[in-house]
């Protein structure tokens, strides 16, 4: 019947621009926010944490042991879809994404996860500083990024490529705002 139909419909949540959302805010926010996933990648150094980003361009941590949907959002990290996201293999907190959008964005997630429901929602209305995670750089790429890789030696080397066959490769150590080189393939 409808109220079966209803229950077993995906759970939905409202999300502001740019705005940290919790799980606990949105009882009376459904069916304000539908998305589908269109990646996801697992923390290597803490295997209960995986994020998932979405065709709307938002960025869902979850966790392997919280069952009821994601524990946090980060609303409209990228304007389009977001073709990858992928953790650092050091740092258990910072995270690279990128987008149709023609974007690459660092992220550096923050500890608010672990603060009560309340406070999350106190936070809500406060800066970027205060959400699960805070995008520190945002490269421009001049076309659809479809994939993103950490190096395996290295945390502060990754490589970028676009649609258009074009490698971009990244040290944050030698230079933060350009690529160290870029390849055509």
């Amino acid at each position: 019947d409808a109220a079966d139909s209803a229950r077993d419909a995906p759970k939905t949540v409202m999300a502001n621009d740019d705005i940290f959302v919790s799980p606990a805010q949105t009882d009376d926010c459904d069916n304000q926010l539908q998305a589908l996933c269109s990646c996801f990648d697992f923390n290597p150094l803490m295997e209960h944490i995986y994020l998932v980003g979405t065709e709307d361009g938002h960025i869902l941590q979850c966790s392997r042991t919280y069952n009821d949907g994601f524990t946090n959002i980060r609303a409209n990290a990228h304007f389009m879809n977001i073709y990858a996201l992928k953790w650092n293999p050091f740092h258990s907190k910072i995270f690279l994404s990128c987008s149709e959008d023609w974007t690459v964005k660092l992220w550096e997630e923050k500890n608010d996860t672990e603060q009560p429901a309340q406070s999350q929602r106190e936070n809500a209305s406060k800066s970027d500083a205060q959400q699960f995670a805070n995008n520190i750089i945002t490269y421009d790429l001049g076309n659809s990024v479809n994939d993103i890789a950490w190096s395996p030696f290295s945390s502060t080397i990754f490589a970028a490529v676009t649609s258009d066959g074009k490698v971009f490769v990244f040290d944050l150590a030698q230079n933060k705002n350009a690529p160290l080189c870029r390849e055509q393939i």
